[in-house]
């Protein structure tokens, strides 16, 4: 492994104006809507959030996208070490938040790595949970890992809280990102369950563990979003969604790829089978 340091003429008819939720929720579904155009230039790379538990697999399957190279928040690219093919990848530790802003800033003007075919930002999870750190400890002057920090990061976290700093923050390291023209990028996450307010049937959804906004960015950005789940020996990546897994694909094909490999996604592109 391979360690570097280093955004007519017709009178209008008048209208009435929606109640706050109401408008939230029409915002909602117009940004679901936005989220599923695409046009074939944004196709000729992928843009892929895959998420899961930790340890069943996300690094591994952004090192398999091809010629990548890694920015490692989560500090797991160590389990790359195990296998040759992957030993000799570029990788970049976390630093800081501002860090990953200049790296992605590189990478897509070409300063950074311009011989690689992919971008790997591991992960979304912790690089949100750490910047909001930052946040506190310079913006409130609340100590590193005191109980009140971590508090508010659950709080946060959780939704009770909303943060709007980070969030914007958020979104503006989706907007640097939506600057890599010339690469495949793989945004990995970790995953959230929640239970389903929504309606009345007691069921749990699952999404990645970003908050709510900031993953709405992630959403439009994204052609591919894939839930990474093992049961026994079998590896599988749903990239179609169920009333309460979230996942889509605008490259079409099956609902779940078995042993999926970032290949399977570049297949299903190219023939529309993995």
């Amino acid at each position: 492994m391979t360690t570097i340091a280093v955004p007519g003429l017709e009178t209008p008819k008048p209208t009435m104006a929606l109640p706050e939720n109401r408008l939230e929720k029409a915002d909602a579904i117009l940004q679901s809507l936005e989220s599923r155009i695409t046009t074939p230039e944004e196709l000729r790379y992928l843009k892929v959030l895959v998420y899961c538990r930790p340890g069943l697999g996300k690094t591994t399957f952004g090192a398999s996208a091809p010629n990548p190279c890694f920015y490692d928040v989560d500090e797991t690219t160590i389990s790359l070490q195990k296998n040759p093919d992957y030993a000799k990848i570029p990788i970049i530790p976390f630093v800081s938040p501002y860090q990953g802003e200049m790296l992605i800033e590189k990478v897509a003007s070409g300063a950074l790595w311009p011989d690689k075919e992919s971008f790997v930002f591991d992960s979304a999870t912790i690089f949100q949970n750490k910047s909001l750190k930052v946040q506190l400890r310079t913006q409130l002057g609340i100590r590193e890992n005191s109980v009140e920090m971590e508090s508010m990061i659950t709080r946060y976290l959780a939704g009770d809280m909303n943060w709007v700093a980070n969030t914007q923050y958020m979104e503006d390291v989706v907007a640097r990102l939506s600057k890599i023209k010339d690469k495949h990028v793989i945004v990995t996450a970790h995953i959230k369950t929640e239970k389903d307010s929504s309606t009345g049937v007691d069921r749990w959804l699952t999404r990645p563990d970003i908050t709510n906004k900031a993953y709405q960015a992630f959403a439009r950005w994204a052609n591919v979003i894939g839930f990474l789940e093992v049961a026994g020996e079998k590896r599988t990546l749903r990239i179609q969604p169920t009333p309460t897994i979230d996942a889509k694909s605008h490259i079409g094909g099956p609902a779940i790829i078995e042993n999926p490999t970032f290949q399977s996604l570049l297949n299903i592109k190219e023939t529309g089978r993995p």
